[in-house]
């Protein structure tokens, strides 16, 4: 794997990018989308974002590897990567949190059930979620989660996915 500087330079974080004729290479005949897909799910990716390295490129030349939505960010921003688009998007096929499941739910750890204020700003939000799975943990069970690569950052046990705030803006209402 030939690594790139796109994302590297401009997104910060543990980004990666690589030729797009090693990806092609790889899975000949299958489509961009299909090689990025099987890439993703063989090494974990959240996404993959293909881009030219230059505005005057005819077509894409390279990939980039996403493993948390700032990095998704900094390829679609970086004035380095042109043209930059999603080819792959884990976030897509993850699990729909909405209302009924913070209204339903329980800490998987200790099985503290969360209340109407949970949803609210300022009244509490004491449950966090996999957007992955659905996992919920309240604030008393954070600690205990495994963290992500950057620290201070809870992650999902089952999935290994960055946990979020059951907050009604980081959640899909079902």
């Amino acid at each position: 794997m030939t690594l790139l500087n796109c994302g590297a330079l401009w997104g910060g974080g543990r980004m990666g990018s690589r030729a797009i004729d090693e990806l092609r290479s790889e899975r000949a005949g299958a489509s961009d989308r299909d090689a990025a897909r099987a890439l993703a799910e063989k090494y974990g990716y959240m996404a993959i974002v293909r881009y030219k390295n230059s505005s005057s490129a005819s077509d894409f030349t390279n990939i980039g590897t996403c493993t948390t939505e700032s990095e998704i960010r900094g390829y679609l921003t970086s004035p380095y990567c042109h043209a930059a688009e999603i080819i792959y998007d884990r976030r897509v096929s993850m699990f729909k949190f909405g209302v009924a499941n913070v209204l339903n739910g329980a800490c998987e750890r200790c099985g503290k059930k969360s209340t109407r204020e949970t949803l609210q700003m300022g009244a509490g939000n004491d449950f966090y979620f996999c957007p992955q799975c659905g996992l919920m943990s309240c604030d008393a069970c954070y600690p205990y989660l495994p963290l992500t690569t950057s620290p201070g950052y809870g992650k999902c046990p089952k999935c290994d996915t960055p946990v979020k705030r059951a907050i009604p803006s980081n959640f899909v209402t079902v």
